[in-house]
């Protein structure tokens, strides 16, 4: 008998230990729970949808600008007849691109695309058709050349200011590569400034430019003439000139503001 009330004692205390036990353990569960793992579908797809939604932002931004600049660029072929080592008469042709600069068929491109004793031009436009092309002006200087075509409602670019481009600036380089791929496009950025170059065949042609833009966007044979467009306005703020043959991924453009005095001066825009 001495020993009931010790036994029940214990058998209670017993009992209210392991009810405090589970109470314990199913809320210290649900506690950590909510404090190691708070709102995981936030938390893990959040950031991915974010990033997805913008890196598509930036690819049909870019898309559109494609679409936007190449109506405007075109490809130029220039013959020109000269006698061969034997004598006989050949047909030499020269490749380049340029750009629309007004509705009524005046181009801008690169004076050494246009051979000055060249005895035709044709201008070919990024729908496919061919036009006879007259040489308006030419400036050594600045190894620019303005052609004119017999067309009309066509899509001329818009030229930018050169003066405001900074060292990173993403740009794309547009032109007609080896003279066989129409409205081939390249990307990069502005990796040097106020650079000076001299071009030419030999020393008895050679010219040096100054003031010149430097890209990493690649320009080939072909794209001589063509635009370098500035990525986030979509104006044009170069024209694609020369590449280095002793280098990788550097090219020199004439920037756009050299050639807006030569511009005004003898383009003559339609009326609105």
């Amino acid at each position: 008998m001495p020993d009931a009330k010790p036994k029940t004692l214990h058998l209670r205390l017993f009992t209210l230990v392991l009810v405090i036990g589970i109470i314990g353990g199913f809320v210290g569960g649900y506690a950590e729970q909510v404090l190691v793992n708070p709102q995981p579908t936030a938390v893990s797809t959040q950031p991915n949808t974010v990033s997805t939604t913008a890196a598509d932002s930036k690819l049909t931004s870019l898309e559109s600008l494609i679409k936007q600049i190449t109506p405007s660029v075109v490809n130029i072929t220039a013959t020109t007849k000269s006698l061969s080592r034997f004598g006989q008469l050949q047909s030499v042709q020269a490749v380049g691109t340029g750009m629309i600069i007004a509705t009524n068929g005046y181009i801008l491109t690169n004076k050494h695309v246009i051979s000055s004793g060249s005895d035709s031009i044709s201008v070919q436009t990024s729908d496919n058709k061919q036009y006879p092309a007259q040489v308006i002006a030419l400036s050594p200087n600045n190894d620019l050349a303005i052609l004119k075509i017999d067309a009309t409602n066509l899509v001329p670019v818009r030229l930018g200011n050169s003066s405001l481009v900074v060292l990173g600036q993403p740009v794309i380089a547009i032109g007609n590569t080896l003279g066989q791929f129409q409205n081939t496009v390249t990307q990069g950025i502005i990796s040097g400034l106020d650079r000076s170059i001299s071009t030419g065949d030999s020393i008895y042609d050679q010219e040096t430019l100054t003031g010149l833009l430097q890209t990493d966007a690649a320009i080939n044979p072909g794209n001589s003439g063509g635009p370098l467009v500035d990525q986030s306005s979509g104006t044009v703020i170069g024209i694609n000139t020369a590449t280095s043959q002793n280098a990788q991924s550097t090219g020199f453009v004439i920037p756009i503001n050299q050639a807006k005095a030569f511009i005004n001066q003898y383009v003559t825009a339609p009326s609105a």
